[in-house]
This record gives C-alpha cells, sequence and structure tokens, in this order.
C-alpha cells in the first residue's frame, strides 16, 4: 500500500511541475505587441508564375490566455490595413503553435506579367495561413505559409517564409 501511495505522489508531482510550466510559459507569453510582417508570394496562372513581395505589414498583436488546460491562447492581430484577424493555438515551451486560419490579402505587381496589362491589383479573400512562432525574452518570431485562390479563381498565391516580428509594447 505504501508502494502505490509513493508512486501516486510521484506522478502527482510529476504532473504539478508540467503545469506549473506551461502556466509559466503561458503568463511569459500573453500580452501586448507591436509587430512587422513581410515576405513574398508567388502567383501562378496557367504556366507563368512570378514572385511579388508583400507590402509590409505593421500594427498590433494581442496574445490573450484562453485560460484552458491546454495552453490555448488567442492571437488578434491589428494591422495597419486590412480587417483584423483572430486566430487561436497553443504554447508549448518556448513554442507557439498557431492553427490554420484564413484571411484576405491584395496582390500589386509592379510591372504585370501574370495579370492582365489592365489589371495590376489581384484580391485573394480566403488566403490559409498556417504558422509557428518562437519566443525570445520580449520578441517572438513568427514563420507563416500562404495558400490561396484569386477571387476570380484565375491565380493561385504560395509563400512559404513569411515572417512576422513581434515585440511586447
Amino acid at each position: 500500500m505504501k508502494k502505490k501511495i509513493h508512486v501516486f505522489a510521484v506522478i502527482m508531482t510529476v504532473v504539478s511541475m508540467v503545469m506549473v510550466s506551461c502556466t509559466d510559459d503561458l503568463h511569459q507569453t500573453a500580452g501586448e505587441y507591436t509587430f512587422k510582417t513581410s515576405g513574398s508570394v508567388t502567383l501562378t496562372s496557367g504556366d507563368k508564375s512570378e514572385t511579388l513581395l508583400l507590402n509590409n505589414e505593421i500594427g498590433s498583436l494581442s496574445i490573450i490566455n484562453k485560460n484552458d488546460k491546454d495552453g490555448g491562447i488567442i492571437l488578434t492581430i491589428n494591422s495597419s490595413y486590412g480587417p483584423v484577424q483572430i486566430a487561436t493555438g497553443r504554447i508549448e515551451g518556448k513554442i507557439l503553435l498557431i492553427d490554420a486560419y484564413t484571411r484576405s490579402l491584395v496582390c500589386t505587381e509592379l510591372k504585370s506579367q501574370i495579370l492582365q496589362p489592365d489589371v495590376v491589383k489581384m484580391t485573394f479573400d480566403d488566403v490559409d495561413v498556417t504558422g509557428i512562432g518562437e519566443r525570445y525574452d520580449d520578441t517572438i518570431i513568427f514563420t507563416w505559409t500562404y495558400e490561396g485562390v484569386s477571387t476570380d479563381g484565375t491565380v493561385t498565391l504560395k509563400g512559404t517564409n513569411i515572417k512576422t516580428i513581434a515585440t511586447r509594447k
């Protein structure tokens, strides 16, 4: 009987330590940040493709504790242009695992290659975004992947190394 109690006590101690560690990481990460996002995407139409730089986005990012058992978080992203974005995810140590979400994006070509000569802007309403972040003290570096199809269905978009640098306010 003593051995069962001892094993139970050890298991409970380990579980408690893991829970405290997750809570500490969550509390150290939650808060208000400023951010800048940049990167490039490749547009493809038929057999033509072209890589474009994204317009840099700046704004504020809030990381909110969901107060669940899984280290759940909510990200609210308020950029200088475009609608507010909301994403969910969880924290595992210093890593932020962000659930897939959708956003809109407008791409502008400086020299039309894929888009029609009289059109240099293309709207993508449902761009699928996936990503991961890593916290370094008061800075989080996110790496995103964007994939989508233009609103008119003629052009596909893919970006695999889009970066956001978020710094605690």
